[in-house]
């Protein structure tokens, strides 16, 4: 023991023929000496020292507490440091500086462990403004942009039901518009010859029935006559052209093949003179007259938009017009790359100026709640895990709150879902500053509880502590040695803690004196264990 007080004392030493050092240079020594110290104390104390140095700290605490608002000290770099008195910072050995005890008590003026207060000066140098939390709805804007498409339902196929050959063809190029009702082809087949021509048969045995036939033959004839007049409609002929070909004295050569609907013709697959067969597509016919616009929406814009609503359109193609559709359709699946959905928008098209391919964006004026708790987004700080917004509780005191925030809208207000009532006012500038305030206050509050301060869930803390101290027994030379060694190594905790102005070493003698006491008395003790 005695060689490595010895030891402390040497490295600790300081030569009287140096120059005066700094404040921060000679606050080293005296840190690096209670560290040192302070290991040799609790190995020579044992658990008897460890409850005596216990309720010596516990006793300070409560003269502080005892003695109200006392001033503390604490260094501008590392607010972890607080000390009871001026002294040097034991991690950068800056000079101590007083601390505002207003900011660092455990409750504001207005109750709330967590709110700061600020002079009326420094929040008006730090530039605060707040806003008032509002009732209002969440407006949003949602953009998107696409290509302007065929409606699927205005497409329409030409499919021959029966074989022959394009004796003549109307609708000879592709992208004419033909209207409905106009000739297509006109085809020459045998199979449509011999079905005209027991349509003819049929009508001629029905007419020439006598006037006194029976009703069985009467209803006979007119079974044939329906069933001709069906096998024509179920191979592409209209009602008009049957009516027209049955009135004739026999079956024309070619049939007329006439359009299903209006539109271009954008697909052919025959020319004249070709054969054809049942259940080929001999053309396809387009109508322009609807046509779709499929925009891609962003994930987080889908609680904005439903099926129904009608959105703007404005096409690259027509500047400053817009045309309104509606949404037929929105897609389940999100890409999952550009995290966007397919919105389908039908748009009229009376006068066909818009056509397939054409770039074209949309707009949509939606709102989701009419009655929200709104407030500025800039009042928000956004942590990645939390949303904090400091609430002015007035005479320069502010409260941080965590809030639950909805959407956003565009006019700069968010949705608050809780956290903040309507009329509260929220700092929209300068709160990054009260932020910092406010976790360096909450750093000293923890230290002040767990040191300094001592109320009386503090008191049940130090009780619950001493029910843990482990209990030794030993002479009672032996604990009066204790008690004059931790005496002399509080008598120089005490000097540490104060400014350094001497360069000279430290006295450290009485405390070597009673450590060698302490281990003489403690050599043959159990209580050393």
């Amino acid at each position: 023991m005695t060689e490595q007080t010895t030891d402390i004392r040497n490295e600790n030493n300081l030569s009287p023929r140096r120059s005066p050092e700094s404040p921060r240079k000679k606050g080293k020594a005296p840190a690096v000496l209670a560290a040192i110290l302070a290991a040799a104390a609790g190995i020579a104390l044992g658990g008897y020292g460890k409850e005596a140095l216990h309720q010596w700290l516990g006793g300070h605490s409560h003269e502080q507490a005892s003695a109200g608002q006392k001033q503390l000290w604490t260094c501008g770099m590392h607010p972890q440091v607080i000390q009871d008195k001026p002294g040097i910072c034991p991690i950068c050995g800056m000079a101590l500086e007083p601390m505002n005890m207003d900011a660092a008590g455990g409750h504001g003026a207005h109750g709330s462990g967590s709110s700061i207060s600020i002079d009326p000066v420094v929040v008006q140098n730090m530039g605060v403004r707040v806003a008032t939390a509002q009732k209002g709805p969440v407006l949003r804007t949602v953009r998107a942009v696409g290509y302007l498409r065929q409606a699927q339902p205005g497409i329409h196929d030409v499919n021959l039901r029966v074989s022959g050959w394009v004796e003549k063809l109307h609708a000879d190029t592709e992208g004419m518009f033909i209207r409905a009702g106009d000739p297509l082809f006109e085809i020459y087949s045998p199979e449509i010859q011999t079905a005209i021509e027991e349509l003819l048969l049929a009508r001629r045995s029905a007419e020439t029935l006598a006037p006194d036939a029976d009703e069985g033959t009467r209803q006979m004839a007119d079974i044939l006559l329906g069933a001709a007049r069906r096998k024509l409609e179920q191979w592409g002929l209209t009602t008009e052209q049957i009516d027209e070909l049955s009135t004739l004295p026999h079956a024309p050569r070619t049939i007329t093949f006439l359009s299903p609907a209006s539109g271009e013709v954008s697909e052919k697959n025959i020319v004249q003179g070709a054969m054809v067969k049942a259940g080929e597509r001999a053309m396809q016919i387009v109508d322009r007259s609807r046509l779709w616009l499929d925009v891609q929406v962003y994930a987080q814009d889908f609680p904005f938009i439903r099926v129904g609503q009608q959105m703007t359109a404005t096409v690259e193609g027509f500047p400053g017009e817009q045309f309104t559709g509606e949404v037929i359709f929105i897609h389940p699946q999100v890409d999952p790359v550009l995290r966007t959905a397919a919105v389908r928008l039908e748009l009229p098209n009376p006068q066909l100026r818009l056509r397939p391919g054409m770039f074209a964006s949309a707009t949509l004026d939606a709102q989701i709640t009419e009655d929200a708790v709104l407030v500025p987004r800039e009042a928000i700080i956004d942590t990645g895990t939390r949303r904090v917004a400091f609430v002015s509780l007035g005479d320069g005191h502010f409260e941080p709150r965590n809030l639950k925030t909805g959407h956003a809208g565009d006019d700069g207000m968010v949705h608050v879902l809780a956290g903040i009532e309507p009329g509260e006012l929220v700092v929209t500038s300068g709160q990054f500053l009260m932020d910092t305030e406010s976790r360096m206050k909450e750093a000293i509050q923890k230290h002040l509880s767990s040191t300094l301060t001592a109320g009386h869930g503090h008191e049940d803390k130090h009780q619950q502590e001493h029910r843990h101290v482990e209990k030794v027994t030993g002479s009672q030379q032996w604990k009066q040695a204790v008690d004059a060694t931790l005496s002399a190594y509080l008598a120089i905790a005490e000097k540490l803690g104060e400014v350094q102005t001497a360069d000279h070493p430290m006295d450290v003698a009485e405390l070597v004196k009673s450590a060698d006491h302490l281990t003489k008395h403690a050599s043959d003790d159990a209580a050393r264990k």
